[in-house]
C-alpha cells in the first residue's frame, strides 16, 4: 500500500483513514510507513511515540466508523535483525527498546481486516507477549507483542530473522 502515495505527506490519521476508504471498502488491509506523517529525528523512540499516538486515534476513528469488527488498527515496530541461533536469547525483563530499534525504518501503521489472519502463509514464526513501559499510554485492549519470523526464501536459505514488535488492538469481543 505505501508505494501508491509516492511520499504524500499526512496531517493526521483521520487524513489518511479517509484516503484508504476505497481499500476499506473493498475488505482489504492497509498500512503506511510512519514516514508519510512526520520526519525523523534523533530521538530514537521519535517513530514508537508518534506510531501509539496514531494508534489510539485510529482505534477510536475505527470505533466511530463502526469497523472496529471488522479491522483490527496496529503498529509495527521494527526491531534490528538476529541469527537463528540467537532466538531462544530473548528475555523480555531485560529488553530495551530503544537498543533494539531497527533506526533504518520507521514502522508502519496497519489497518489489518481480521479475516485475512485466517489464510496459510508459509513462515516460521515466535510470537510473544511482551510487557514493557512504552512512552505513551495505549489505548484499552491493545496488546503489545515481540516477533521473529522469517518467510518461505528465507527458511529456505536458512537467512536472519526479522523482528518487531506488534501493538494490537483487539474488541472486547475477542478479549473477554
Amino acid at each position: 500500500m505505501d508505494g501508491n502515495y509516492q511520499m504524500i505527506k499526512f496531517n493526521n490519521i483521520e487524513d489518511w483513514f479517509n484516503k484508504i476508504q476505497p481499500e476499506i471498502k473493498k475488505s482489504k488491509s492497509v498500512d503506511i510507513d510512519l514516514d508519510y506523517f512526520l520526519k525523523r529525528n534523533k530521538d530514537p523512540l521519535c517513530f514508537v511515540k508518534k506510531g501509539i499516538v496514531m494508534l489510539n486515534e485510529l482505534v477510536v476513528l475505527c470505533k466511530k466508523k463502526g469497523i472496529i469488527e471488522d479491522y483490527m488498527p496496529s503498529i509495527i515496530i521494527p526491531l534490528k535483525c538476529i541469527k537463528a541461533s540467537n532466538i531462544a536469547v530473548f528475555n523480555s525483563n531485560n529488553f530495551d527498546l530503544v537498543n533494539e530499534i531497527d533506526s533504518m525504518s520507521p514502522g508502519d501503521i496497519c489497518l489489518i481486516n481480521r479475516d485475512e489472519n485466517k489464510y496459510y502463509v508459509m513462515l516460521e514464526e515466535y510470537k510473544y507477549p511482551l510487557k514493557i513501559e512504552l512512552p505513551i499510554k495505549l489505548n484499552k485492549n491493545c496488546k503489545i507483542y515481540y516477533h521473529c519470523f522469517r518467510n518461505e526464501e528465507e527458511l529456505k536459505h536458512n537467512w536472519e530473522f526479522y523482528r518487531y514488535i506488534s501493538i494490537k488492538h483487539y474488541t472486547d469481543r475477542l478479549i473477554n
